[in-house]
């Protein structure tokens, strides 16, 4: 018996001697092996380009500027699902208008931008909150931070790869400093999270 070079599917040679049913059974069983191999390949590779388009991004277009209260970690609330593809993390509802749950363990990239009023006194934060806390231990290590300026707003963003946990929650929280309660600014804010994988 001979076999092809690149799948090394049987067929007989010439000075073989004839005998069709087992020739047969042979070649069938070898692509029958084949094509479950690569269709086991194409599932893997499915998965992984399923992952790539789960992505729900979070905003907020309400005029109505949200407060902040002095020294204390806020969670951002969000008014506007803009992108859930696939229904990836269908955990945020208006109800609960800060988080984003995890409906499914996985590498994900989250990112957030907001913005606070300007004033000169104190620091400002941004930062992504895991299961309502912001400590390294059930964190992300996603946290920007500087000092307020009084002629114009503070921005800031935070940006990371982590693995999150199926049913963990995250928020896009922010911190100032000033002694009194600052608004956002009206550069409306943005929450997001994409699975890598």
């Amino acid at each position: 018996m001979g076999s092809t070079t690149r799948y090394q599917w049987p067929y007989p040679e010439e000075s073989d001697p004839p005998d069709v049913p087992a020739d047969i059974g042979d070649l069938a069983r070898s692509v029958e092996l084949t094509i479950g191999t690569l269709d086991d390949r194409l599932t893997n590779l499915d998965g992984v380009a399923d992952s790539v388009f789960q992505i729900t991004i979070l905003a907020r277009t309400s005029s109505n500027l949200q407060n902040i209260p002095t020294s204390t970690w806020t969670p951002v609330s969000f008014d506007t699902q803009q992108l859930n593809v696939p229904q990836a993390m269908p955990g945020f509802t208006l109800t609960s208008p800060t988080r984003i749950t995890c409906h499914q363990r996985g590498y994900y990239r989250i990112s957030g931008f907001a913005g606070i009023q300007a004033n000169g006194t104190g620091s400002r934060g941004v930062a992504v909150r895991v299961n309502g806390s912001v400590s390294t231990s059930s964190s992300y290590p996603a946290i920007q931070s500087g000092n307020g300026v009084s002629d114009m707003p503070w921005y800031g963003s935070v940006n990371v790869e982590a693995l999150v946990n199926k049913d963990d929650f995250l928020e896009l929280v922010v911190r100032q400093a000033s002694g009194s309660t600052l608004k956002m600014d009206a550069v409306y804010p943005r929450f997001s999270m994409q699975r890598i994988f």
